[in-house]
């Protein structure tokens, strides 16, 4: 029968692994369940009470470290042969740095199994919930791979506007705790009707909690204004100087921006389409110029420019005159691709200049205030955060996702903005130069069928809501959290040692 047992847990956790790295590689409506898929996967192997907390420890970084890896192939492959092999390696050395979390919610699982479901179901989610945001801080981190923002399309979405996505991964990794707590102790016959009763008046509790505040959540978005806050014409017309020149990529753009209807307040071209240092960049100009004239109206297109000796990552104005300002440059850079944080890779690689401040709210005509984001400035919850309580409206993010055009990676970028649309209660116009493009709303859904292939799209954005998060910001919630793990796991912790030293002086 133990057999039985322990073949039964051993394909289930190939399946939830393979779940797991799955829906990481590539989002699926139901990605939400990867986190309670991983975190049982990790807690039946790398937490078992048989296994000492060393072997934990090191099994959960090993699965942790196979799991973001598998989560971000789509960023290292390209990047990698883009940028030098030498990367590979680098790769692998971050891809084990992110994973030290997982790591470290093995170890603590295993720690603290015998202590009852309070370290366990409570605990050892709070502490991997600060670590993650920990190993996202910073300007390597890799807020990527966070597992609360796995949570938008299922019940918990709710959390992501209470405290973000920290708090979306503690909720998230509970649910999956009491289901492992649960599942152990029905594998190890040594579940009793007390853990029984808590466990089943816990999850109840929590299913109440949750029910409300999607309640209140689904009100507030309902009892919004009906109003169209901008009209905006999105134009995806393909990659970016695919074996072409820049020029022929910018007629593309021109022409497809000359089917938009002539009421839109904009028309949306993608990040990088002028790529204003080539040697046709003048050519560029012209065409783009030409394009706003015959279409009526601004167009808001990226552009790569050289200021004052150094480059720029810009989104331009330019208006049905011709007349052309820079009235967004990016702010948060792309290491290795726009700039070398430790001198690795080609030296010759240009680096770029970054805008050292957050500007005012962009009004472009009729089209309402609205806060830019460009590329890898999506990730980032704190500038997200930031451009939503400057003043706007809604924001708008354009991308340039060639790299990863055939991959999964656009999809798990635009669940990232879905993510900070629903934490920020706001509405997000995203373009690409590859699927998908569109608008998401502030609950984090498409407005619309977003663009899965070339072509324009007229989208109005609606107004918004206040949130908790974007009103008090996530350091309320990881404060809560922070003296939920000292609460729950320092107890245990304390006992052991007590215990030890009495055993020693005995």
């Amino acid at each position: 029968m133990k057999r039985l047992r322990d073949g039964a847990a051993t394909m289930l956790i190939a399946a939830l692994l393979a779940f797991a790295l799955r829906c990481s590689a590539g989002p699926v409506a139901w990605w939400w369940l990867l986190v309670p898929a991983l975190a049982v996967a990790i807690a039946f192997a790398a937490g078992s009470e048989s296994l000492s907390t060393a072997v934990a420890f090191r099994r959960g970084w090993l699965f942790g470290t196979l799991f973001v890896l598998g989560d971000l192939a789509w960023v290292i492959v390209p990047a990698a042969s883009h940028l030098g092999p030498v990367l590979y390696a680098v790769a692998v050395v971050l891809a084990a740095v992110e994973a030290l979390p997982i790591a470290v919610a093995a170890w603590a699982f295993a720690r603290t199994d015998a202590n009852g479901p309070i370290g366990f179901c409570l605990g050892v989610p709070a502490l991997y919930a600060m670590l993650e945001t920990a190993r996202a801080s910073g300007p390597l981190g890799l807020p990527l791979a966070t597992l609360g923002a796995t949570q938008t399309s299922g019940p918990l979405a709710v959390t992501l506007a209470i405290g973000g996505v920290p708090l979306a991964t503690f909720s998230a990794l509970v649910a999956a705790a009491t289901l492992v707590f649960v599942l152990r102790g029905v594998r190890e016959a040594r579940l009793t009707p007390h853990a029984v009763r808590v466990a089943a008046a816990a999850s109840a509790a929590g299913i109440v909690l949750v029910a409300v505040a999607t309640l209140v959540w689904h009100g507030a978005l309902a009892a919004r204004s009906h109003a169209v806050l901008a009209r905006i014409g999105i134009v995806e017309a393909g990659p970016v100087n695919v074996g072409r020149t820049f020029a022929a990529t910018a007629t593309d753009y021109a022409n497809a921006t000359q089917r938009l209807p002539k009421d839109v307040d904009f028309a949306l071209w993608p990040e990088g389409v002028l790529y204003l240092i080539a040697p046709d960049a003048d050519a560029q100009r012209a065409i783009a110029r030409d394009a706003a004239r015959r279409f009526g109206g601004t167009i808001l297109a990226g552009a790569t420019l050289r200021v004052r000796g150094a480059l720029h990552n810009d989104l331009l104005a330019i208006d049905k005159a011709g007349r052309v300002s820079s009235i967004y440059t990016k702010r948060r850079l792309v290491p290795f691709g726009e700039y070398q944080p430790f001198a690795i890779g080609p030296s010759q690689r240009p680096t770029y200049d970054a805008a050292s401040t957050l500007e005012a709210p962009i009004r472009i005509g009729g089209g309402g205030t609205f806060s830019a984001l460009i590329c890898y400035e999506i990730v980032f919850a704190d500038l997200t955060r930031a451009s939503a309580n400057a003043g706007a409206g809604y924001l708008v993010a354009v991308l340039n996702d060639s790299w990863f055009g055939g991959t999964d990676g656009p999809d798990q970028l635009a669940q990232v903005l879905a993510a900070g649309a629903i934490a920020n209660g706001i509405a997000i116009v995203r373009v690409d130069t590859v699927p998908p493009s569109g608008i998401i709303d502030a609950d984090g859904r498409w407005i619309g069928a977003p663009l899965r292939a070339a072509g324009v799209a007229l989208v109005g954005v609606p107004p918004g809501i206040v949130t908790p998060f974007r009103r008090f910001g996530p350091w309320p919630g990881l404060i809560a959290l922070a003296l939920l793990a000292i609460a729950s796991l320092w107890r245990p912790i304390a006992r052991r040692r007590i215990l030890r030293r009495g055993a020693w002086r005995r």
